[in-house]
């Protein structure tokens, strides 16, 4: 017995000094823990010193089945398609934290649920009307720029989350803004603000998002040691209106399909016509994600570029989308309405064509970042 009680002891005394190991290397990446305990550079982040850039692409009204890399097959996205399948993660249990674009956008851009601060409907589109993301809470890119470690965020595309001046872009973080306030727009010859000017565009809006996204991440990354700040990185938001109505697809994606003579048949044309114009925006929105990594691949920066792509809520009935194999849609809380497309990759960082199945949440991204970065 005393034999026995020996041995246990000593085992016991073993396992205690063992060094513990961690089994779940992706599990930490994903939660913003990219250091090892174990490693001998005294648990720095074994990636380069430079905090990494990170561009956010999201989409407005993009179906959970309309993305290849979810299985779609009528419409191509090779670009999102590498992102998830190649180059990253495809996460198949992604969520959103509403079912509709302006609350939805401000969990993500707060990192918190935002019926926690009472952002429970679309904010007022009249700058004179008070709404949106209150003051109290700190959007990511305040977190980033304010901590010293980010020397710039723009926000390019659709806000949504208020129109007054203390939910303006450029009072919540952001130091560059190209796009337009409220919550929808057309696709040809509008009113965009830059900044806050008002300018006329005479541009298919989902190319004229691009241009902008490229030409900031080129500036950004071009070499020029008398810019201040161009050695720190950069956060992005590029926050496309696409494939949000109005249905309308660039030329270069127009379809031609003839209008029925039987009155029975045209529900299904109806139907068939609305799911190739949707295909077309989706189509154009993809070949811009495409000249969004060449920018980052011709600056060099893909290594140390974090970039992540996801939808704000499911598609809605109207538009010609597909949330399947889930029921509900858009403005529902089924899977439907919240469970959504969602890709990032870090190349060098974490690996490619990883499948993640755990339920993820919109509100991760920020709360990486900040682990990411040592932000609290």
């Amino acid at each position: 017995l005393v034999l026995v009680l020996v041995l246990v002891l000593v085992l016991v005394l073993v396992l205690t000094l063992l060094p513990k190991t961690c089994s779940a290397d992706n599990d930490n990446l994903l939660h913003g823990n990219t250091t090892s305990s174990s490693s001998s550079d005294g648990g720095r982040r074994s990636s380069s010193p430079k905090s990494p850039n990170l561009i956010v692409i999201m989409a407005d009204d993009m179906g959970y089945g309309d993305a290849g890399f979810n299985g779609c097959r009528d419409i191509p996205t090779p670009n999102l398609d590498s992102i998830a399948l190649r180059n990253g993660i495809r996460f198949t249990h992604a969520y959103v934290s509403s079912s509709m674009c302006g609350p939805s956008r401000a969990g993500f851009i707060t990192g918190r649920y935002q019926d926690r601060f009472g952002f429970t409907s679309h904010p007022p589109t009249k700058p004179e009307r008070v709404g949106g993301v209150p003051s109290t809470e700190r959007t990511m890119a305040e977190a980033l720029r304010e901590s010293g470690v980010y020397g710039s965020a723009a926000m390019i595309g659709k806000w949504h989350l208020g129109a007054h001046t203390s939910s303006f872009p450029l009072d919540r973080g952001f130091d560059y803004f190209y796009g337009f306030l409220a919550g929808s727009s057309g696709y040809r010859r509008g009113k965009l603000m830059e900044n806050r000017r008002t300018i006329s565009v005479d541009k298919y809006l989902t190319d004229d998002f691009t241009d902008r996204a490229v030409e900031y991440i080129e500036e950004r990354l071009r070499v020029d040691e008398k810019d201040e700040g161009k050695e720190k990185p950069f956060f992005l938001f590029l926050s496309y209106n696409a494939p949000h109505l109005p249905l309308d697809a660039p030329d270069r994606y127009k379809v031609d399909i003839p209008t029925p003579e039987k009155k029975k048949k045209r529900r299904r044309y109806t139907r068939k016509l609305r799911r190739a114009v949707y295909a077309g925006m989706v189509r154009a929105m993809d070949d811009g994600v495409g000249r969004v990594l060449d920018a980052v691949e011709g600056g060099g920066a893909t290594d140390d570029t974090i970039v992540v792509f996801l939808s704000d809520n499911g598609g809605p009935k109207n538009n010609g989308s597909s949330n399947k194999p889930f029921r509900g849609h858009k403005w529902t809380m089924y899977e439907g309405g919240l469970r959504v497309p969602f890709a990032m990759q870090w190349p060098g960082t974490i690996p490619g064509g990883v499948t993640y199945d755990e339920a993820i949440s919109s509100l991760d991204v920020m709360a990486t970042m900040m682990g990411i970065n040592g932000i609290d």
